[in-house]
């Protein structure tokens, strides 16, 4: 009998794995202890308000998307349970782990705080802040690393700002297709290498103020993200210093070979990264190298001929006049000289 029961137990289970639960709505109970309030985050991805119903306590629940067989579902649970391990002042804490006819739940404080979608509508971010914040992010999603979790797809709606200080959730969630590397689109599993493009892609965004990727079709933005030809972010925001401009692309190149090589490498440098004095950021400025010297030569000495001198009109004028002065007296002085002559000839 328990044989059989065993085999009716696996039987439903199969069947209701295979119809997973849709998406939960406001009222709906899930995992049997936490009622659904509102949806959190609109459409981009699967995070709601719930209800304790044990404590009372209010708490924010992750919805993984249905897995696609046992062992994929059992990887989801087994990074939601690394996560909720870790203690990271960046990452958002996990309080609970639960699973529901092949989908992952995870359940989070309710932290009262403006996600960075939310900020970043606003418009750009100044380049100082924009550093920190994707700095701070950085730091939470390598310590996913270093327990084995990748994020997946770290954006926006996945960082939670309270009391100033940026939280990562969503590890292994999902969702959008602009914030994930050519090899993820290309259908290969994410990796760290992964997580760097997409902080590339972040770094972007806070800078500019809008996505390096704007195409909302699927297909053309596959093409765009694989080309990897951003408009540059200056473009955008003049102020933002080349060096900073050069590394969030670095961090986006369709070459992984290209990107830092892990996520403790792009955090390093960012926070090594010398800027111009322009910008706030109390980093040395970069000191232009020296100009090569070049040999001094004296110029061609010129053959042309002297200009001829000018005179002025007014020594003309006094020449012309001494000069017919001077005939005059000499023409009187022979004049009367031969009077003289002639005179004393009579």
């Amino acid at each position: 009998m328990g044989e059989i029961l065993r085999e009716a137990d696996e039987d439903f289970t199969a069947v209701m794995n295979s119809h997973p639960l849709p998406l939960p709505e406001p009222r709906d109970i899930v995992c049997l202890r936490y009622r659904i309030e509102e949806r959190l985050d609109g459409d981009e991805g699967a995070v709601f308000g719930a209800k304790n119903l044990g404590t009372g306590d209010s708490v924010a629940i992750e919805v993984h998307e249905p897995a696609a067989d046992e062992l994929v579902l059992a990887r989801q649970l087994a990074d939601a349970r690394a996560i909720s391990k870790i203690e990271h002042p960046h990452v958002l804490p996990i309080h609970d782990v639960r699973e529901e006819r092949g989908r992952a739940y995870l359940v989070t404080g309710r932290d009262r705080g403006e996600s960075l979608r939310e900020r970043l509508a606003g418009g750009p971010m100044p380049v100082e802040q924009a550093i920190q914040t994707v700095l701070a992010v950085a730091r939470g999603v390598a310590e996913g690393h270093r327990v084995g979790v990748v994020h997946g797809n770290p954006k926006p709606s996945d960082i939670l700002v309270v009391d100033g200080e940026p939280k990562v959730k969503g590890f292994g969630l999902g969702g959008d297709h602009a914030y994930m590397a050519p090899e993820q689109l290309a259908g290969q599993p994410a990796d760290a290498l992964s997580d760097v493009y997409a902080m590339g892609v972040l770094l972007y965004e806070c800078l500019a103020g809008v996505r390096p990727y704007r195409t909302e079709e699927l297909l053309p933005l596959m093409t765009e993200i694989s080309a990897g030809r951003p408009a540059p972010i200056r473009s955008f925001a003049p102020a933002v210093p080349p060096a900073l401009e050069a590394l969030a692309l670095r961090a986006m190149s369709p070459d992984r070979a290209a990107r830092p090589p892990s996520m403790d490498a792009w955090v390093r440098a960012l926070e090594t990264l010398e800027l111009e004095p322009a910008t706030t950021i109390h980093m040395r400025p970069i000191s232009a190298p020296p100009m090569p010297m070049q040999p001094i030569t004296a110029p061609p000495p010129s053959y042309a001929p002297a200009p001829a001198p000018q005179r002025s009109p007014w020594l003309l004028a006094v020449a012309s006049f001494v000069i017919f002065s001077t005939i005059g007296v000499a023409g009187l002085a022979l004049a009367a000289g031969t009077w003289a002559l002639v005179s004393g000839a009579f």
